[in-house]
């Protein structure tokens, strides 16, 4: 009978604990505490479900030096997800509330040259109740139940359709 090296015991280790990961909820959780623990500025907070069939989290924070992001109540829908090439393709996404706030060394109407994500991200058909953009310390200008699809990546955001009120005014 033929045994297993350590090597290939250890690759077939791997690819288990990546697919209960990506496919179970107590496997999704231990990723979020692994993310939270070893990625730099990224905080995920109330997370249930799957990569596969659907996530929800209470809170997802990503905060760089000059720019941060945060989610309330996110619920994804994921379409495609191809980690090695840093794609995530989004069938259906939603939220409660984003806030994205930037340090601006000219004054706060000042907007920040690149909001770029390390990877690709692929929203379909988003949902977003409130969104409040601004440089921190100033009053941000919110925009309430959003309706938009788009990317956004390393080179910034390209919103392909938005729908979108600010005070009593929709935008389209």
């Amino acid at each position: 009978a033929a045994v297993l090296g350590p090597g290939l015991a250890a690759i077939l280790l791997l690819s288990g604990v990546g697919w209960w990961m990506a496919t179970t909820a107590p496997g999704l959780r231990r990723a979020a505490a692994l993310v939270n623990a070893i990625v730099p500025g990224i905080t995920l907070n109330g997370v249930e479900g799957s990569l596969t069939g659907g996530l929800r989290a209470a809170s997802f924070v990503y905060a760089r030096e000059t720019w941060s992001l945060r989610i309330e109540d996110l619920v994804i829908e994921p379409r495609e997800l191809t980690l090695w090439d840093r794609r995530i393709d989004v069938e259906r996404a939603s939220a409660r509330r984003v806030h994205i706030d930037w340090l601006s060394d000219e004054g706060p109407g000042t907007v920040p040259t690149s909001l770029g994500l390390p990877f690709d991200l692929i929203v379909r058909q988003g949902n977003i109740q409130e969104l409040a953009l601004g440089a921190r310390g100033a009053s941000p200008l919110v925009f309430r139940r959003i309706d938009l699809s788009g990317t956004m990546g390393p080179t910034g955001i390209d919103v392909a359709r938005v729908i979108a009120e600010i005070d009593r005014t929709r935008i389209t």
